[in-house]
């Protein structure tokens, strides 16, 4: 603690001394050089910079060699001026400076009076000649007449190149609909920042989604650094995000649009159609003919200008987004029969109950003379059937629910010129999102409407900064700045006056004192009933986030030398539940294994489960532990840009970052340690292992409460248990070289070393043992009552995390060159490299040893547990940063605008490499896991962001005007404009998946089935199977059959072992994406002052179906036998460790097909109407 405080105070003290790198992204700098005809540098010369907009003015001298630099000055137009005795006066007029760009003036003065005047219009594109980083800016006029689909920002991170977007990624949706999954040149999906004028506006418990969506009528400008940006830049080292918010001006401008989309515009998507036919030749009809209902409408308006002439300015947006669309969800439910206990004609493939004689009803065996009251209220959870007989899926319930989704946005900025020399900007914009049951799918529900979750999301973000002018030549800019989310989920559905019957009805085993919520159902799966979908509500559940930062940055030209210094204080926190509401509810066991003594077993679960007072087995968690996690960063940085030559400038500095671990205020955080394992202890002792923060003994807490007997666990070194990095300097360096000294041809190159915050909901830590204790098999009857203070239970060890003071980092590098082909149009080529060190990773600290592989294959329960290192426990998951990537590519954009054509296009061959996924964002084990830690070269392969090819363009173009024409010409022709953007990529690479299970049927003699699982090659009981011969991944249709079955083989699988010929990682490639979005637009002149536009928009404009390789049937085989067929019988012996290659194998009908597609998934259209002033 005292070092941190040590360390605090020098950040402080550096911080203070320099002044302190975010208004870098807000604002730009414009430089350039002075000469004479005869090209000798004019030094002294006075230079303006005036804001055409609110007439701010900044006034410099150039240097002894005719340079000068303005920096840090907001976005926006301007007009430069210079002047000098014996001169005539210089003027550019049409600037247009960029956020985080060097904007170049360069000015030469001829001979005459200073009242005579030379005027220049500037090149709106521009080579950049002073900055090595890579990135791309998008004005507001582009955001405006680009089709984005859902008028989100979020789909202009696509027109960059090197961005690859996961399958979770979406360029549609808001709040937590939404998803900005994209690796940005190698980089992991969540090592991403998003800025909003500064702001940090990631939630950054999962980084995979973001706080704010700023209205497109808000947006100046959008800006994206993609790689080696300077030492300003920290907090992550990924891309960097950043939206500069609309201000006012001196003129009142505004806006006002809508538009709205309908189903009945709308073709099917590929697999709805699929679908319809197929019940079609059942003679069954789907509710809306399968076609699921949609209906949107966005509006909103705009509108700025001043409040005092020159001085004081305001801008106000407003915007609103309200879209009903229809969720498809099916499964076999039971019957009004079966639930009122009649079991004559079972359903969902269940067999006939063998009820005993006291609960049968007169005169039918098969059905109950009453049922159990508590399980009866909980059935209510299901629907009635409304197929009148089963389809092809097995289902008799299948419905297409109306689910709403609402967003809304105020936006308000206060631009406020205190003096010639400093100015105030102050942003409030607000969210609110929500999602009101029937949700759209997301985690913790089941699909039955009766109770649901409604889900909502309001997002604040805000920021006040203040820039001084302290010279002409020293810049200083303090921001404090504060964000942050809510996630409410509350209990809803068509009968939501359920919940509280379901509660009384359906007692806890643990006090409801104990519970986070007081209410809540149980989890209760009754087999082929509810097509294997337990019972579940997330609701209530909570999550807050809050993000606090204090920064300040300052410039100072000195000579050949721009210096930027700054630093950063953020004080965050972030609190959520860690379960669903049902996570901390009884579980209820219905199948006869799960029927305690006492009880009876009918053979049919939810006549089990109906049974008066039947016996049952249940488990229950004590509490759903609430994660309370608070964190802090500490940044600082210097920084310099030094003119060698007037063609040559060198860019270098330094940044160092201190990020501590993320801490629990109550330090309720333990953190398992292998050499802490005591073997001889008994297993029930859940504290074996176990760091506790200092000062604390929650083992004996948990002791007193519940009456264990766990150990007292050890005090780890720190309240975080995971020790701080303080040595984490980030190196940056490059140059720009103007080749010919005229900017047309540029050369540039740079690396540096980025450090990346983890994203902080390590809950592993958090929930792990002892601050919940379990039930489990605990018999007792539906609505039994609830014991006045359970004691005992049973409780593991979650996992732990490496405790090396270690941070996430990567290395970048780039080589380019910029060539400017005509005027405004500039093309760039660049090699960029990536290379990332100790990322993120999660794997089974506890997994098999490769020695025991065989044997555990052929073992389950106790046996199986036994053979682990830490024998008292099974799946022991492990946080460290064992991830490796590497990335390389060649990235080709051209920038061109036109008089009446705007093209950008984008052009990225890349191959991305690693060890771990680069698209997760839960950290949970999984196919992201290591297969097998001790040898992590089993899981390098293909990432999974790896798209090889990537193309992107966006045009907008303006039709002839007819000017000079009669006004109903003019007005009925002119006008047209026409705007698109057109994808079109390679798959992502992804990997095949095998279970392995005997197939007992063709099993001769003892044996049968004892093969559970392997341990190789895979995750869990997954693993990778052979590669037949060269047949190749793809299956080369273009239909949902998007694999080749004939790719992958089990024969010759010697189980127990690392086959020399398995998949590697990332072998396959999904199907390729192509996607256009289009937009026509009529404008009308009214005046000089409004335009009203007409535009229809095709998002998918030509309906193709794009298919994804994270939905569907994916395991080639349903189940294998091992060794030499008995000719006689036609059998095979069983699977065993003496048998154990694999000789015949029983495909999976269906391998390779897709059930999910990307996007929309058909074409919509959307119409509407904008106006300007």
């Amino acid at each position: 603690m005292r070092r941190i405080r040590t360390w605090f105070a020098l950040l402080g003290l550096v911080a203070i001394t320099l002044a302190a790198g975010y208004a870098q992204q807000t604002s730009g700098n414009i430089t350039g050089n002075v000469t004479d005809t005869s090209g000798a540098a004019l030094p002294n010369a006075t230079v303006t910079v005036t804001n055409t907009g609110t007439k701010q003015v900044r006034t410099t001298t150039t240097n002894g060699q005719g340079e000068y630099q303005v920096p840090d000055i907001y976005g926006g137009n301007y007009e430069v001026t210079v002047t000098a005795p014996g001169f005539k006066k210089f003027t550019s007029t049409g600037v247009v400076v960029h956020t985080s760009t060097v904007t170049t003036v360069n000015a030469q003065l001829t001979l005459g009076q200073v009242s005579e005047q030379v005027t220049v219009q500037a090149d709106a594109i521009q080579t950049q000649t002073e900055s090595p980083e890579l990135g791309a800016v998008v004005d507001g006029r582009q955001v405006k007449q680009l089709p984005l689909n859902g008028r989100s920002f979020v789909e202009l991170t696509q027109l960059q190149p090197g961005v690859s977007g996961a399958n979770n990624f979406d360029t549609k949706n808001k709040g937590l609909q939404g998803g900005v999954d994209m690796s940005v040149n190698g980089n992991p999906t969540t090592n991403n920042l998003f800025l909003i004028d500064g702001v940090n506006n990631n939630d950054v418990g999962s980084n995979r989604t973001i706080l704010i969506y700023p209205s497109n009528e808000a947006i100046a400008e959008f800006r994206m650094l993609m790689n080696d940006y300077g030492a300003q830049y920290g907090q992550a080292s990924g891309a960097i995000i950043s939206i500069v918010t609309r201000a006012g001006t001196n003129d009142f401008h505004g806006s006002v649009f809508y538009d709205g989309r309908n189903d009945a515009l709308n073709p099917y998507t590929y697999l709805a159609k699929q679908n319809f036919l197929a019940a079609q030749a059942q003679g069954q009809t789907l509710p809306l003919n399968g076609k699921d209902k949609l209906r949107r409408n966005d509006w909103g308006y705009s509108v700025g200008g001043p409040i005092k002439r020159d001085k004081l300015f305001f801008f106000w947006s407003q915007e609103w987004n309200h879209e009903i669309r229809g969720r498809t969800v099916s499964a076999c439910v039971p019957t009004a029969a079966e639930l009122s206990g009649n079991f004559a004609n079972p359903s969902c493939g269940e067999p006939l109950p063998n009820i005993p004689a006291q609960f049968q009803a007169p005169g039918n065996p098969y059905a109950l003379n009453s049922t159990d009251a508590a399980a009866s209220t909980l059935m209510k959870v299901y629907p009635n059937p409304n197929l009148a007989s089963l389809n092809s899926n097995g289902q008799n319930w299948d419905v297409s629910l109306p689910t709403g989704l609402f967003w809304r946005e105020e936006n308000a900025r206060v631009d406020f010129n205190l003096t010639p020399r400093n100015a105030l900007m102050i942003r409030y914009t607000q969210d609110t999102w929500s999602n009101p049951a029937y949700n759209a799918g997301y985690w913790g529900d089941d699909p039955f409407p009766a109770l649901n979750s409604s889900w909502a999301q309001p997002s604040k973000s805000m920021v006040a900064r203040w820039t001084s002018t302290i010279s002409s030549n020293l810049v200083n800019d303090v921001a404090f700045q504060y964000s942050n989310n809510r996630i409410n989920i509350t209990p809803g559905g068509t009968n939501p006056g359920l919940l509280p019957q379901i509660t009384a009805a359906i007692p806890t085993l643990y006090p409801i004192a104990d519970k986070t919520s007081p209410q809540g159902i149980p989890s209760v799966n009754l087999g082929s009933y509810g097509s294997g979908n337990s019972t579940s509500l997330i609701a209530p559940w909570e999550n807050e986030l809050d993000l606090y930062t204090i920064q300040d940055d300052m410039t100072w030209v000195k000579g050949r030398h721009t210096f930027k210094f700054g630093g950063l204080l953020a004080i965050d926190s972030k609190n959520e539940d860690t379960g669903p509401a049902t996570s901390e509810r009884p579980s209820i066991g219905t199948s006869d294994s799960s029927v305690a003594p006492g009880g009876f077993a009918t053979g049919n679960n939810l006549a089990n489960f109906l049974l008066p007072n039947n016996t049952l087995y249940f488990g229950e968690t004590s509490t759903n532990v609430r994660a309370q996690l608070r964190w802090r960063d500490y940044e600082i940085y210097a920084t310099d840009a030094f003119k060698l030559t007037p063609r040559l400038t060198l860019s270098y500095g330094v940044r160092y970052s201190l990020f501590p671990p993320t801490y629990q205020p109550n330090n309720q955080i333990t953190s398992f340690q292998p050499s802490l394992y005591d073997p001889s202890k008994p297993a029930s002792d859940a504290c074996n292992g176990l760091w506790v923060a200092p000062g604390t003994d929650p083992c004996g807490a948990a002791n007193k409460k519940f009456g264990t007997n766990f150990s007292s666990g050890v005090q780890g070194p720190n309240r975080a248990l995971v020790d701080t990095n303080y040595h984490m300097f980030a190196p940056r360096v490059g140059f720009n070289w103007d080749v010919m000294g005229d900017g047309k041809t540029v050369v540039s190159a740079g690396g540096g070393e980025f450090f990346q915050r983890e994203r902080v909901s390590r809950y592993t830590l958090v929930s792990n043992a002892p601050f919940a204790v379990n039930q489990s098999n605990y018999p007792r009857t539906v609505g039994g009552a609830t014991p006045t203070s359970l004691t005992g239970g049973t409780a593991s060890p979650a996992g732990g995390a490496d405790p090396r003071a270690i941070v996430p980092n990567s290395w970048q590098w780039n080589a380019s060159v910029q060539q400017q082909l005509a005027p405004n149009t500039i093309l760039q080529m660049a090699y960029v490299g990536n290379r990332g060190i100790h990322l993120t990773s999660s794997y089974d600290i506890n997994t098999i040893p490769q020695q025991n592989w065989l044997q555990a294959s052929f073992t389950n329960g106790a046996a199986q547990t036994a053979l682990r290192p830490f024998s008292n426990y099974s799946t022991l998951t492990w946080w460290a940063h064992n991830g490796d990537s590497v990335f390389s590519a060649l990235e080709v954009s051209l920038n061109s605008r036109f008089r009446n054509l705007q093209l950008q296009a984008a052009y990225t061959w890349s191959h991305s490499i690693s060890d771990i996924l680069l698209d997760d964002s839960s950290g949970s084990l999984g196919q992201q896991s290591f297969t097998y830690y001790p040898n992590p070269g089993l899981d390098r392969g293909n990432a999974t962001t790896n798209r090889p090819n990537i193309f992107v363009a966006n045009a907008t173009y303006l039709l002839p005007q007819f000017t000079g024409r009669d006004t109903l010409v003019k007005s009925t022709l002119g006008g047209w404009e026409l705007t698109g953007i057109t994808t079109a990529e390679n798959g992502n690479s992804f990997t095949i998946y095998q279970g392995m299970s005997e197939n007992t049927s063709l099993v001769d003699g003892a044996g049968a089935g004892q093969l559970n699982s392997q341990f190789q090659t895979g995750f869990t009981s997954m693993a990778r199977p052979l590669i037949n011969g060269n047949q190749g991944c793809t299956s080369g249709s273009h239909n949902n059959t998007i694999v080749n079955p004939n790719a992958f083989t089990l024969i010759g699988y010697q189980i127990g072992t690392i086959p020399s010929n398995y998949e590697p990682r990332g072998y396959c490639h999904g199907p390729n994406m192509v996607n256009t979005d289009f937009s026509i637009d009529k404008n009308w002149k009214v005046r000089d002052r409004a335009t009203i536009q007409f535009r229809m928009d095709f998002f998918d404009l030509f309906n193709h179906a794009n298919f994804l390789s994270s939905g569907g049937t994916f395991s080639p085989f349903e189940n294998v036998n091992c060794g030499p067929i008995n000719g006689t019988t036609g059998k095979y012996a069983a699977c065993s460790p003496t048998n154990n290659v694999v000789t015949a194998q029983t495909a999976t009908p269906g391998f390779g097909t897709s059930t999910a597609l990307v996007g929309n998934a058909q074409r919509q259209i959307q119409y509407g109407i904008h106006i300007e002033f």
